[in-house]
């Protein structure tokens, strides 16, 4: 027997393995877009909540921006801090189930760059809401479509140089494009009070969808 021949059942374990890894990385990858889906829509319902019972956008509220002294922090602190608790549960519970061994979700290199640049640009959609003020809030769906837009492309190219895998990079492209001209039309056609409603559920219904259609055609073959 030679020696490739010997070597032959360990190359084949190998190879299994390493099969394994990438299935598991992609169902991964599929666990975290399927969860952005529904935190989206929980987001869009939030604004609608407030748009259509206290008269703004959340933004406005959370960073005490209103313009009407009644819904000051320190008017309805109950409120400030649910509110708060709400936006900040989902990035304590990733923190919470990603860490170590045993995480649910392991964060490899691209998903920390994905994570900071999330959190980024999070930050940025809130300052530039801030900055353009209640009488601008038509413009909301716009700022979220352009920054999702711009997280999704440049997520896109961090997990290709990650996984090498096209399909991922061009489906987050897409997505991406797709939000993009989701905030301009719902921006254009409906009304503040559902423009983000519609905006957040339909980019949320997308993006679940995505995840668990992918799941069940391709993350669960052999």
């Amino acid at each position: 027997m030679s020696s490739m021949e010997r070597l032959q059942p360990h190359i084949d374990i190998l190879e299994r393995v390493e099969k394994y890894q990438r299935k598991a990385e992609f169902n991964r990858f599929l666990l975290i877009l399927t969860i952005a889906g529904f935190v989206a829509i929980i987001g869009g319902w939030i604004s609608y909540v407030f748009n259509r019972f206290v008269g703004v956008d959340p933004t406005f509220f959370i960073f005490g921006a209103t313009g009407d002294p009644s819904l000051a922090p320190d008017k309805e602190p109950i409120l400030f801090l649910s509110v708060w608790l709400v936006y900040l549960v989902p990035i304590l519970s990733a923190m919470t189930f990603s860490t170590g061994s045993t995480g649910i979700i392991n964060w490899n290199k691209a998903y920390k760059r994905i994570g900071i640049l999330a959190f980024f640009l999070f930050l940025l959609a809130h300052i530039i809401i801030v900055l353009m003020g209640v009488t601008n809030s038509k413009l909301i769906p716009i700022v979220w479509g352009t920054l999702v837009c711009v997280g999704f492309i440049v997520s896109s190219r961090l997990l290709f140089l990650e996984t090498n895998n096209s399909k991922v990079r061009t489906g987050l492209v897409v997505i991406g494009v797709i939000a993009l001209i989701l905030g301009l039309l719902v921006a254009i056609i409906v009304s503040v009070e559902l423009a983000q409603l519609l905006f957040c559920s339909i980019l949320g219904v997308i993006l679940s969808f995505s995840g668990i259609i992918s799941y069940y055609t391709v993350g669960r073959l052999p």
